[in-house]
C-alpha cells in the first residue's frame, strides 16, 4: 500500500468500513413513460467460480435493505 492510500483510509476510516453511505444534497429525477412496463430478465450466466461470491453479495445487499428478493415477475 501506498503512503497515501493509508493516510486516506485512516483520514476517512467510515468510507472504508464495508457500509454503504449516502449522498446528500443531490436531487434526482426518474422520467419514465406513461405507458411503460415493467420488464423481467432471467439472470446472467455468471462463472461458477463466482457463484459463491456473488451470492454472498446479494445476501448482504438483502439484509441492508438496498435489494428485494423477487421469486417470480407478475
Amino acid at each position: 500500500m501506498t503512503k497515501l492510500r493509508i493516510w486516506f483510509i485512516h483520514q476517512y476510516p467510515s468510507m472504508f468500513d464495508g457500509s454503504l453511505g449516502t449522498i446528500k444534497g443531490v436531487t434526482s429525477n426518474l422520467k419514465l413513460k406513461e405507458n411503460a412496463t415493467p420488464q423481467f430478465f432471467k439472470p446472467r450466466p455468471v462463472p461458477f467460480a463466482l457463484k459463491e461470491k456473488i451470492a454472498e453479495e446479494l445476501k448482504r445487499l438483502e439484509r441492508l435493505g438496498v435489494l428485494e428478493k423477487v421469486e417470480f415477475s407478475d
